[in-house]
């Protein structure tokens, strides 16, 4: 069934002539008894009951189809206009470089409340490690970055605005099924336990925090399990695969299936920031205006 034959049933079921609705649709009274005919033969009903005078009436059955159609074809019709309204409506993509942490779920959910507001802008993320971020970064085949401060060697360098200050503090964290969850009370009572690691190829200045907090704490792990990013270490830190030496701002992902025990060192609570950062002038609006629906949701 076509959209031609139910706006041809429309407007005959309305006035009641065949020869009145040709006129309307400005085609012939056959094309019009075809296509009425079409739609009865794939229904099996009668719709309209004809009369010498090319009169029409509906039956109970085209009466019934009336309602459904008289309702939803309207609908149909300017769905179809906004979708060639949508087609000619020029967009421009923008390329947002997200580190592949924990901050990136709740950055892509203000990007998409940014688009309700500009429907001409269409956001194309790249995930990657902090370093290979602010490499793309860098290289410019991003616009826009939304990076830790952690991942950056001299933030003052960048355009950038701060979207949310941390101040974090390491903590052991274990599966809530780890045989010492409960018993736990220092390092040394896991120098035995398999600790899970970041390697390097995610982030030189994430295994250097991870080197520089053991240090602070005078401990090294006996056993290590070496994974390529953070959601690898969070997937078995759940699976009890082993415990890890983190900052807790990390865990949100497995907050509930882990527990946590706070490690007081020298340096105390870290103290850092998201950020987000852009090079090209035309991108500071729209960096302002991110901050702004940020600050609104929280």
């Amino acid at each position: 069934m076509t959209t031609t034959q139910i706006e041809y049933f429309l407007i005959t079921a309305e006035c009641e002539n065949i020869q009145t609705a040709s006129e309307k649709l400005y085609v012939s009274r056959q094309a019009i008894s075809k296509q009425i005919k079409a739609i009865e033969t794939e229904l099996g009903v009668e719709l309209f009951e004809r009369s010498t005078k090319r009169g029409v009436t509906l039956t109970d059955a085209g009466k019934m189809l009336y309602e459904c159609w008289a309702e939803l074809y309207p609908k149909h019709k300017d769905a179809l206009r906004q979708i060639e309204q949508f087609k000619k409506r020029k967009t421009h993509t923008i390329i947002v470089g997200l580190e592949n942490t924990q901050i990136k779920n709740q950055v892509i959910d203000l990007f998409q409340s940014y688009m309700q507001l500009h429907s001409d802008v269409v956001f194309e993320y790249k995930i990657d490690s902090p370093e290979r971020i602010v490499k793309q970064f860098e290289d410019e085949t991003i616009d826009i970055a939304i990076l830790l401060s952690l991942s950056l060697k001299d933030v003052n360098k960048c355009q950038h605005l701060v979207m949310k200050h941390h101040i974090d503090r390491p903590v052991i964290a274990m599966s809530k099924k780890h045989p010492l969850a409960d018993k736990i009370t220092s390092l040394q009572d896991l120098k035995n336990e398999t600790f899970i690691l970041i390697d390097a190829s995610f982030s030189k200045a994430v295994v250097e925090r991870q080197k520089k907090d053991f240090e602070a704490n005078r401990f090294k792990p006996n056993n290590i399990k070496m994974v390529s990013n953070l959601h690898e270490l969070l997937v078995a830190l759940s699976l009890n695969q082993g415990v890890a030496f983190i900052h807790e701002m990390l865990l949100d992902e497995v907050k509930d299936k882990v527990k946590t025990f706070p490690i007081i060192t020298d340096a105390g609570n870290e103290s850092y920031d998201t950020l987000i950062l852009w090079k090209q002038a035309k991108h500071e609006a729209l960096a302002k205006e991110i901050i702004k629906i940020y600050e609104k949701q929280t």
